[in-house]
């Protein structure tokens, strides 16, 4: 029995002997490839400084620990600091780093001076995470996470008196970026939730405060412009591949107070939304823009006014499309804007204020706009590069851009052209109205608009407009070559 117990028991102590080399020569490793690491990170441009950096974590794996971490990056001007900075490498999974972020990190980004030469102090940034942990795979897969409970982000301009803080709450990140680098990336965000209050100074000096929340949000994206180093050098190499970005979120809700001046109340706005969404994709080097959102409402409340009141418009839906080119390289370039509002409607309190004579009709209103295009690059200027071109209107199709509302239609299509050289338009556009004249007396009524301005629109109508067969008014307006104007064939002007 007691050979068993000395066998056993110089059985364990040759282990420990054997597994503590082994630990040790993976310490050097591990340093051999931190150091190839950092290495590579200030070969693209990245200052790294530390007071102290150690490998520990024995004998269950290797923990490396750096105090007052700082990552500069010169040439975007950001700088980021932390206290302390853990890594840890589990042996039994040496391609997989998990990273434990502090508790407090902060970071500053440079700002052009100002108009007159005077330095613009740095933008200043606070992190405060809880639970902020992330990992990197070197896989083929090259999957990275991040995961925390909450991390607080506040940013702050003394000399402009602002500042915004964002509050993430239930991180959950991941993204793949696998090898070879040709294979599409993808990358997942979810949040429990996101807070944000934004304050500072608005154009006129007031101050302006902004607060809100979005549910559930969710931001997803996949993208095969894993070849190039960066979407510049995308561009340049005609290499834009195609990327997809969706964000979606729950329910929106946004208040703003807003202080009032001498002429002027105190008040609040806000808007909320049950749902809303985004899509960017770039594809076949153009970029398209979706934007949606269902049952919107906006509110207004002035606030110590002589007359206070509260309402809301209430929309059931909107969309929005946008697309354009990312690099604009020849005449012809396409471009498309869809709008569409739909349902919105004031709620009782504002018609009360607006016309409580009900005057007006009640109907929703309803407005849309589809319009195609093309641009072309304009004269590029001297010792510009690319993405310094500018664009310049080549010809634009109005496929129609209509309102509704208050008992009345108007609707516009057509098209124009703008010749090289010029963005003086050639075409036509026709633009057709119902129950025009029996609106502007029932603003005129509701006392929305005074005498003069009624007499005015009514005198353009009768000059300006045709009776069709169908009792609407219409307008023929026709941009001629030698910059005239005619509206119903009849001239109404000549650019010198």
């Amino acid at each position: 029995m007691g050979n068993w117990v000395r066998i056993i028991g110089g059985g364990a102590v040759a282990l420990v002997l054997v597994w503590t080399g082994v630990w040790f020569a993976g310490r050097g490793e591990v340093n051999d490839r931190l150091d190839a690491e950092l290495d590579m990170l200030r070969s693209v441009g990245l200052e790294i400084s530390y007071d102290d950096r150690s490998v520990g974590g024995f004998p269950t794996g290797y923990r490396i620990d750096f105090d007052n971490l700082v990552l500069t990056d010169s040439y975007r001007g950001i700088s980021y600091r932390a206290p302390t900075l853990s890594a840890e490498i589990d042996p039994t999974a040496p391609d997989r780093l998990t990273v434990r972020l502090p508790d407090r990190m902060t970071a500053s980004v440079a700002r052009a001076p100002q108009v007159d030469g005077t330095p613009t102090p740095p933008a200043e940034i606070t992190i405060a995470a809880e639970n902020m942990r992330a990992t990197l795979s070197d896989t083929a897969r090259r999957e990275a996470t991040l995961k925390a409970r909450n991390a607080l982000i506040v940013s702050t301009l003394p000399q402009e008196n602002f500042s915004l803080a964002v509050d993430l709450i239930g991180i959950d990140l991941i993204s793949e970026r696998p090898t070879p680098p040709t294979a599409e990336a993808v990358m997942r965000a979810n949040f429990d939730r996101i807070d944000f209050a934004l304050s500072g100074r608005g154009p006129g000096g007031a101050m302006v405060a902004v607060e809100g929340e979005l549910n559930a949000p969710l931001l997803a994206g996949r993208t095969d412009l894993g070849a190039a180093t960066s979407l510049a050098a995308a561009l340049g190499a005609g290499q834009l591949g195609r990327t997809n970005v969706v964000l979606q979120t729950g329910r929106i809700s946004t208040e703003i107070g807003m202080e009032g001046s001498e002429a002027t109340a105190d008040g609040a706005a806000g808007m909320t939304a049950a749902t809303t969404a985004s899509r960017m994709t770039l594809e076949n080097g153009a970029a398209t823009l979706a934007v949606s959102a269902e049952t919107a409402a906006w509110h207004l409340t002035p606030v110590d006014g002589e007359n206070p009141f509260s309402g809301r418009i209430n929309m059931q839906s909107l969309e929005t499309i946008y697309t354009a080119p990312l690099a604009l390289r020849q005449a012809g370039e396409p471009v498309s804007l869809r709008l569409a509002l739909s349902n919105v409607s004031p709620d009782e309190a504002l018609w009360q204020r607006l016309d409580p004579d009900e005057t007006l009709s009640r109907e929703d209103w309803h407005f849309v706009a589809d319009i195609d295009g093309t641009i072309r690059p304009a004269e590029a200027e001297e010792g510009g590069g690319l993405g310094t071109e500018t664009a310049e209107l080549e010809a634009i199709t109005l496929k129609t851009m209509s309102l509704n509302g208050l008992g009345a239609d108007i609707d516009m299509r057509g098209g124009v052209t703008f010749p090289p050289g010029t963005q003086r338009p050639e075409g036509t556009l026709t633009l057709r109205l119902v129950e025009a004249v029996g609106l502007i007396g029932k603003l005129f009524q509701a006392g929305l608009i005074d005498n003069l301005m009624a007499q005015r629109l009514a005198l353009l109508a009768a000059n300006y407009t045709q009776r069709t067969e169908s009792g609407a008014l219409q307008s023929e307006i026709v941009f001629t070559a030698d910059r005239g104007i005619l509206i119903n064939g009849d001239p109404v002007g000549i650019d010198p």
